[in-house]
């Protein structure tokens, strides 16, 4: 690191590490956006249901793991209001 020896390199300096700065904002900002477009573009449903029309094994289990989990919230719920 230089060293700073007067007000010139002071303000040289704050220049630099504002670009700096800015620089690395931009990549970010730019990384959220592809982020941002790959969440949006990609369909949650359609897959499931391809999934689910390609194996039917899965629809079982997830209706067996929803309805174990149903089950078990409800005998939770009754165990705390009999208390």
């Amino acid at each position: 690191m230089n060293m700073i020896r007067n007000l010139d390199d002071i303000k040289n300096k704050k220049l630099s590490l504002k670009s700096e700065i800015l620089l690395k904002e931009d990549t970010i900002k730019s990384l959220f956006s592809e982020v941002k477009y790959n969440i949006e573009s990609f369909d949650f449903k359609n897959d499931i249901v391809r999934n689910i029309v390609n194996n039917p094994a899965i629809l079982i289990n997830t209706a067996r793991i929803t309805y174990n989990l149903i089950m078990k919230w409800k005998a939770r719920k009754q165990l705390k209001n009999k208390e």
